[in-house]
């Protein structure tokens, strides 16, 4: 049974069978465990588990969930309904349109199907598309676009307020008539997306008394899983769900909402739930048995400073690990190595050689741009890695350009096979982007994959009397460095780039044709770690172009192999790693910072929070040489001294706040070295501290400086 439940777990696990539940767990507290026991005590109060269902946010969280409750039912049939938010929907969906309530329609089941339809829809209403940055026939405007569909659908907001609240720039105003466009193409085609498969069904539930008839107080219970995560519009459908007759149990966690962009809110853990279901129970699991004290310790300091949040304090559970906090300085060494660098991987080969596997480490990201150097470098170490949720370094297409010109500058461009110069001399001309169509693109890399130096230049000669005159200027200096790099004899590949990108303007034209201003960021960002990994290695280009052959060859491992894992905050969320690296940790790119907008402090904090506990025993936290930092922490003063919001040579704030020697000294003396707390000097806000020693009995207590 759940003889190993804690008290908080046991509470809930034990609640009377008909009201409604609210929980706020914090990391790793068992929320998953704790739900299957209450279920399993529902079964054995008398409650149906076919008139149950459990909302699982994705589908590895729903065949996890599954499993557990088959080991703990022993039986199928017992089962409750388990499902996703996408397979509800596509149910829902089946059972309206064959009671005549919505058209049948068929899934957009393919990125590249959807991608067609989105750059034909927007054909239609971009005027003078060849000449305008929101060109369909660039690839990330149809994505981006399809996001932007995604996220009107996420809520009951009006196409134009969703454009106005989020960071696309006014060029993309044409998105707004693309969102009509592309619901009408639909309904024409009797097409459906997969974000349609829950948007449809709540605006038919809206309407009609009949398919509400159908759908809701058909539940006894209802439990959400992952409930800080939902948006307006699945809390819609949750509602119609339970109608009038069933018990709703909510779990998770309001300091891990890091999907806003999606559409999701703390709010709806904080007050809506309370707001839509009367008189619910509140409960909180507070226990986590993921990570040591000083994890626990120094991640409380950091989001404690939200204000928007349900008042919890996360605390290490008798048997946790004994967990370190380790602060390196990403500054550069005598040997023009970064010093973070080299520990990384004295850190990689240290746990190997001690008997840990490669798949111990994740590095998590706040993007992925900040993962380029480090990726290079694992690759020229021979280190197994893998990237969860982006392309590899080397096929990124701002690399691939790089590489397109180093191929054309030592004239080994011709010597590859006809599909691979096609490929190479199409990246060379989209970056910068001359903001022709695609297939422009692809027609002057086929004339000069056969015709080599000739064909490429009739093409673009041929393609510049097509285009406005703004592509065709573009083109022009295309050619000229074309010429410029075939004629070349220089080899260093740090004096090539310079050349190429000063004389391209590179940076400059992919700040003008980016849909967001991040974008243009992160490219720019992938340039420049690219550039100072090979200036370091004092490359040339041929060295650089076997490197890339040697590597770009390699099938990436799957996660079933040794390997380390590189991956973005937002994926990582729900796992765990024995060590965790997390890298960038400066002003502008954690908080990260866009132009034109206002940074949403909570919500970054809530970033910072979920990759701080996702750490087992080992977390790294990489900032840059900030000596203001370095004063605060021997000091204990958990905020920064005085910072540019933004100016990347400073530290986070967050670092700052996680008062990270205070929280490393403290977990040690709860480990037993209570000496250690007699040595800390009285702080200025010793209560959260304090209020940890209360809560675990330590008997220990910190004092307030001036007391």
């Amino acid at each position: 049974m759940y003889d190993k439940a804690t008290p908080e777990q046991r509470g809930i696990i034990e609640a009377p069978v008909n009201t409604h539940i609210k929980v706020a767990a914090v990391a790793g507290a068992g929320k998953s465990w704790t739900l299957g026991w209450r279920l399993h005590y529902l079964r054995e109060n008398g409650v149906d588990m076919r008139a149950t269902m459990v909302m699982m946010f994705n589908k590895s969280a729903q065949v996890d969930f599954t499993q557990r409750m088959l080991q703990q039912f022993g039986c199928s049939d017992e089962l409750p309904q388990i499902r996703t938010y996408n397979s509800l929907g596509n149910r829902l969906c089946t059972l309206l349109s064959n009671n005549g309530l919505m058209a049948k329609k068929r899934l957009i089941d393919s990125d590249g199907w959807a991608y067609k339809i989105a750059r034909d829809v927007l054909l239609e209403v971009v005027p003078n598309p060849k000449s305008s940055p929101c060109n369909p026939y660039r690839k990330t405007v149809p994505e981006d676009f399809l996001a932007f569909c995604d996220l009107v659908k996420s809520g009951t907001s009006h196409p134009e307020d969703a454009f106005r609240n989020s960071s696309w720039n006014k060029d993309f105003l044409p998105f707004i008539a693309g969102y009509d466009a592309l619901a009408q193409y639909c309904e024409r085609e009797k097409l459906r997306f997969f974000s349609d498969q829950i948007y449809e069904p709540v605006m038919v539930l809206r309407a009609s008394k009949k398919a509400r008839d159908l759908v809701m107080n058909r539940l006894s219970h209802l439990m959400v899983d992952e409930y800080q995560d939902i948006n307006a519009i699945s809390q819609e459908l949750i509602q119609y769900l339970a109608g009038d007759r069933a018990f709703v149990t909510v779990v998770g966690d309001d300091d891990q909402t890091i999907y806003g962009f999606r559409g999701s809110s703390p709010e709806y853990l904080i007050s809506g739930f309370d707001q839509r279901f009367r008189n619910a129970e509140t409960f909180t699991l507070t226990r986590t048995f993921r990570y040591g004290h000083a994890v626990s310790l120094a991640a409380n300091n950091v989001i404690h400073n939200n204000h928007n949040r349900v008042p919890k304090m996360c605390i290490s559970g008798p048997g946790t690990p004994s967990s370190k906090i380790e602060l390196w300085v990403d500054d550069i060494s005598d040997e023009n190595v970064p010093a973070d660098e080299k520990k990384l991987i004295s850190m990689v080969d240290d746990h190997v050689s001690n008997g840990g596997s490669y798949s111990d480490i994740a590095i998590l990201a706040r993007v992925f741009s900040v993962t380029c150097a480090t990726e290079l470098l694992l690759l020229q170490r021979n280190i197994p890695f893998r990237i969860d949720g982006s392309l590899g370094v080397l096929v990124l297409p701002e690399i691939r350009s790089l590489i397109a010109v180093l191929y054309i500058v030592t004239g080994r461009i011709w010597t590859l096979p006809d599909d691979v110069k096609v490929k190479m001399l199409e990246a060379f001309l989209s970056l910068p982007h001359p903001g022709i169509a695609q297939i422009m693109v692809e027609d002057i890399a086929q004339r000069g994959a056969s015709e080599r130096e000739n064909g490429f230049r009739g093409g673009i000669r041929n393609v510049s009397q097509q285009v406005p005159d703004f592509a065709a200027d573009r083109l022009a200096v295309k050619l000229k460095m074309f010429e410029m790099l075939h004629a070349a004899k220089e080899r260093d590949v740090s004096k090539i780039f310079r050349s190429f990108l000063h004389h391209t303007d590179c940076f400059n034209q992919i700040e003008k044709m980016a849909a967001r201003s991040n974008d243009a960021k992160e490219s720019i960002a992938v340039i420049e770690s690219f550039v100072s990994f090979c200036k370091r290695q004092g490359a040339t280009a041929d060295f650089v172009l076997d490197f890339y052959e040697e590597r770009v060859s390699e099938e990436p491992p799957d996660e079933s192999e040794d390997c380390i894992t590189i991956t973005s905050i937002h994926r990582s969320k729900g796992l765990e790693w024995p060590i965790v690296v997390m890298p960038a940790l400066s002003e502008g790119l954690f908080p990260y910072v866009k132009d034109g907008s206002v940074v949403d402090l909570e919500s970054e904090r809530r970033l910072f929070y979920v990759a701080m506990t996702r750490v087992q025993e080992r977390l790294i936290m990489i900032g840059p040489q900030d000596r203001d930092l370095a004063k605060c922490i021997q000091r204990y003063i958990p905020r920064p001294i005085n910072f540019i919001s933004g100016d990347r040579s400073y530290a986070s704030q967050f670092l700052y706040e996680a008062n990270l020697k205070l929280a490393m000294e403290c977990a040690t003396a709860v480990g037993g070295d209570r000496d250690r707390l007699n040595a800390i000097p009285p702080v200025e806000a010793p209560e959260l501290t304090n209020k940890y020693f209360a809560e675990i009995n330590s008997g220990l207590m910190l004092k307030r400086k001036g007391d």
